[in-house]
C-alpha cells in the first residue's frame, strides 16, 4: 500500500509539473513573440526620427542651406579684428607717484631683454631678473625620492629677502623639504646625477613671497575664485640664477620674468608689449601705480567692430536660410500631416526640424569652424561661432513656428479608405468584438499602438492603430462597426494604410492583407468552433 501511495504521488507530481511546464512554455512563447514584436516596433519608431531628418536632408534645397552656412562662417572669420586682453584692477595699496613694471615671457629669453625695457622707459633703475622653469620631465632627488617640477633662479636681493644673507655656494639650493642645516643629496636631471646641497627655508615665507604685486614667486597652478593656488613647495627648488642655469645645462644667462620698480613716469603697457614682443615672446605685461594694476596679456579678444561684423553675418545668414526654408514650407507641412496621422505626438515635427537643422546647419558649420580655427586662429573662430549659433537658433525657431499648425483639429490628412464587410450567423456581438480585439493584439506582423473598444447591447465599435514591424514609419489604422441584424452580425471594416514616405500600391495591399486577413480568418474559425 505504501509503495502504491508513493507511486500515485509520483505520477501526480509528474503530471502537475508537466502541466505547469506546458503552460509556462505556452505563456513564454507568447511573451517572447510579443517582446520581439515590441522591440522591432520600438526600434523602428526610434530610427524614424533620424530617417525623417535624413529624408529632408536629401532634398535639393539643403545644398543651398549648406552654401549659405559655410559662406557666412568663413566671412565672419575673415572680418575678425582682435586686440590683446586688457584688465584694470583698482588697488589702493599701489597709490603713489611711481610705477612698477613686470614682463613675463613665454619661455626663457636672453638677459638683453632687460636692457631693451630699461632703454624704453628711460629709467635709471635696476632690472630684477627671474628664471622660473616648469619642467616637462621632473628631476628626482635620490635620498627622498621626491620629484622636482619647478626650478626658480633669483638674484641675491631676493635671496636676502628670503633670509639668506650670504651668496649661495656652487649648486646649493633652498628647499622647504629640509628641516635644518646643510643636506647633501643627488639629483637625477635626466642627463645624469649631480651632487647638490640643500638649505632649509620657511614654507610660510616662501608661500607668501610675491615677486610683484599679487604675483607669487612660485608659479601658480590654478585659482579658486581670485585666490591663486601655487605648485606644492615640496616640488620646488630655489637658488641663484647661476646655480639654476648650471643645473639646467644652460651656457648663457636666461630669464623668464623681469621686474622694474620705481619708474618715475607712466608706462603704457600697450607700448611695452608692442616693443618687446617684436623681439621676444611676451606672455603678459603688468603695470602697477596710481591706485590700479593693469594687466595686458597675449590672450586676444575680438574688437567691438569685429563683434558687430559677426552679428551682421549672423543676420545675413539667417535671412538667406529663412528664405530657403520659406519655399519648403508646403512640403514640410505635408510631412507633418502624415506623421500626425501615423500617431506621432504634436512635438514630433519640431524634433524632426531640429534634427534636420542640426545635420544641415550645425554639423557642416562645425566642420567649417575647424578649418577656420586651423587657418585663422582662435579669435576668428570665436566670431564664427557667434555667427553659426545665431543663424542656427533663428532658422530653427522660424521654420518650427511656420510648420506648426494653427489648429490641429482643422488640419488633418485624410487618405483613401478601403472598406470590408464581414457577415456571421452568430448573434453574440460582445463575443465577436472581443475575438476581433484579441486577433488585432496577437497579430505578429504588427505592434498594436492603440485599441479602443465600445460595446452596447446590439452594436460595437472598435478602433485600432497598428505599426507594421517590418517597415519603419508604416502601419494601418482600422475602424470596425459591428451591428446585430436579423441574420446574425454584420461587421464593417475600414482600413487606412499610412506611411511617412510614399507607400506603394503593392506595399499598401500587402499591409492591408496582413491586417484584415488575420481578422477574417480568426472570426471564421471562432464562428465554426462557437457553433
Amino acid at each position: 500500500m505504501i509503495q502504491l501511495f508513493f507511486l500515485l504521488t509520483y505520477i501526480a507530481v509528474a503530471v502537475a509539473v508537466g502541466y505547469a511546464a506546458t503552460k509556462y512554455a505556452s505563456a513564454e512563447s507568447v511573451m517572447t513573440r510579443e517582446f520581439k514584436v515590441s522591440v522591432k516596433a520600438r526600434l523602428a519608431r526610434i530610427t524614424s526620427m533620424y530617417r525623417l531628418s535624413s529624408l529632408i536632408l536629401r532634398k535639393p534645397f539643403t545644398y543651398l542651406v549648406l552654401v549659405a552656412v559655410v559662406t557666412s562662417v568663413i566671412i565672419s572669420g575673415l572680418n575678425t579684428r582682435y586686440e590683446n586682453n586688457l584688465v584694470v584692477i583698482h588697488d589702493p595699496s599701489v597709490a603713489g607717484g611711481t610705477y612698477d613694471l613686470m614682463i613675463r615671457f613665454n619661455g626663457p629669453v636672453s638677459v638683453d631683454a632687460c636692457v631693451l625695457v630699461l632703454r624704453h622707459v628711460n629709467a635709471d633703475r635696476h632690472c630684477v631678473k627671474y628664471y622660473r622653469a616648469v619642467l616637462d620631465q621632473p628631476y628626482t632627488l635620490e635620498r627622498g625620492r621626491e620629484l622636482i617640477y619647478v626650478l626658480i633662479g633669483v638674484e641675491d636681493p631676493v635671496l636676502r629677502s628670503l633670509g639668506f644673507r650670504e651668496v649661495l655656494p656652487d649648486l646649493t639650493f633652498i628647499y622647504s623639504g629640509v628641516v635644518e642645516g646643510f643636506t647633501v643629496d643627488h639629483i637625477n636631471t635626466g642627463r645624469g646625477l649631480a651632487e647638490i646641497r640643500l638649505l632649509p627655508v620657511s614654507s610660510d615665507l616662501l608661500k607668501n613671497y610675491n615677486m610683484f604685486h599679487g604675483t607669487p614667486l612660485v608659479p601658480v597652478q590654478g585659482y579658486i575664485g581670485t585666490e591663486p593656488i601655487i605648485i606644492p613647495l615640496k616640488h620646488v627648488l630655489i637658488s641663484s640664477l647661476t646655480n639654476v642655469l648650471k643645473l639646467r645645462g644652460e651656457a648663457s644667462v636666461l630669464v623668464t620674468d623681469v621686474v622694474v620698480m620705481g619708474i618715475n613716469k607712466y608706462v603704457s603697457p600697450t607700448e611695452i608689449y608692442g616693443l618687446v614682443d617684436q623681439h621676444y615672446p611676451v606672455t603678459e605685461v603688468v603695470v602697477a601705480g596710481n591706485a590700479s594694476i593693469t594687466y595686458l596679456s597675449q590672450v586676444r579678444v575680438p574688437t567691438k567692430d569685429s563683434i558687430i561684423s559677426a552679428l551682421i553675418s549672423s543676420v545675413t545668414a539667417s535671412v538667406v536660410i529663412i528664405s530657403i526654408f520659406s519655399s519648403t514650407t508646403p512640403y514640410l507641412r505635408e510631412l507633418r500631416n502624415r506623421i500626425l496621422f501615423m500617431g506621432f505626438p504634436p512635438w514630433a515635427i519640431t524634433v524632426i526640424i531640429v534634427g534636420y537643422t542640426l545635420m544641415s546647419i550645425l554639423i557642416p558649420g562645425l566642420v567649417t569652424l575647424t578649418c577656420v580655427f586651423i587657418i585663422m586662429g582662435g579669435v576668428a573662430t570665436l566670431n564664427s561661432v557667434v555667427t553659426l549659433t545665431l543663424a542656427w537658433v533663428v532658422s530653427t525657431t522660424y521654420i518650427s513656428l511656420r510648420v506648426r499648425p494653427e489648429k490641429l483639429i482643422t488640419e488633418t490628412y485624410v487618405p483613401p479608405i478601403p472598406r470590408y464587410v464581414l457577415m456571421t450567423s452568430l448573434r453574440d456581438v460582445r463575443g465577436l468584438a472581443e475575438v476581433i480585439v484579441n486577433l488585432i493584439k496577437t497579430n505578429e506582423f504588427f505592434q498594436t499602438e492603440d485599441v479602443e473598444l465600445k460595446v452596447n447591447e446590439n452594436e460595437a465599435f472598435i478602433h485600432a492603430r497598428m505599426d507594421y514591424v517590418d517597415s519603419w514609419g508604416s502601419g494601418v489604422d482600422i475602424t470596425i462597426f459591428i451591428t446585430l441584424t436579423e441574420g446574425g452580425t454584420h461587421a464593417s471594416i475600414s482600413s487606412t494604410v499610412f506611411g511617412v514616405e510614399e507607400v506603394s500600391e503593392a506595399m499598401s495591399r500587402s499591409i492591408n492583407a496582413l491586417a484584415i486577413s488575420r481578422i477574417i480568418g480568426g472570426v471564421r474559425t471562432w464562428e465554426a468552433v462557437y457553433r
